[in-house]
């Protein structure tokens, strides 16, 4: 699993191409903050610190969840074309 997260750290976190998800991120962040404006700043950047934690925790584990997926389905679709190749 170490393996997994250095390949996300390294190849995936921060690249540009996330940018979009970030922002998308970060929309969803401003609506569900609405509410919270109306705490002390202490408050709200606390509630705020621990949403964005939250977010990148789930977005490692989305990555090593759709990573295992993935090497399932390419260790499934390449059973199949032994299968099929295989002569009798």
């Amino acid at each position: 699993m170490s393996i997994i997260r250095e390949i996300y750290k390294e190849m995936v976190q921060g690249k540009s191409y996330m940018d979009e998800i970030s922002k998308e991120t970060e929309k969803e962040f401003t609506e569900l903050l609405k509410d919270e404006s109306q705490k002390n700043r202490e408050e709200y950047e606390q509630y705020r610190d621990r949403l964005y934690s939250a977010a990148a925790i789930a977005e490692e584990a989305g990555f090593i969840k759709g990573f295992h997926f993935a090497v399932e389905i390419f260790t499934e679709c390449k059973l199949e074309s032994e299968y099929t190749t295989a002569k009798f």
